[in-house]
């Protein structure tokens, strides 16, 4: 199982504590993930070159704890999302949002 996580943590700290949580939570090896934190510039661009769902059994995204929908904070983080949720659609591949993901979700 590969589960791509992709979180909004712009702090480091805390996108460890999600991760750590997400993986007890799913009562899952940390391995069974792929983790791309698109809160920082590194993580985006790691995100932007996502072209292939095919190896990934589902998708997370996590929280933000900064941004809002809403508001449009990051518009490049939230179109490559969107551009793979639809994507996941398309394939069948299940998605869970937590917080700021059940927003993008929406």
């Amino acid at each position: 199982m590969n589960i791509l996580l992709i979180q909004i943590r712009p702090d480091v700290i805390i996108a460890d504590h999600e991760f750590r949580l997400v993986v007890d939570k799913a009562a899952l090896s940390p391995v069974s993930f792929t983790r791309i934190n698109a809160g920082t510039p590194e993580g985006l661009a790691t995100l932007g070159a996502v072209t292939d769902l095919s190896d990934y059994s589902a998708i997370m995204i996590g929280g933000s704890g900064e941004y809002l929908i809403s508001r449009g904070d990051i518009p490049e983080t939230i179109a490559r999302i969107t551009e793979l949720l639809h994507q996941a659609r398309e394939r069948r591949i299940p998605v869970l949002g937590i917080c700021f993901g059940g927003q993008i979700m929406t």
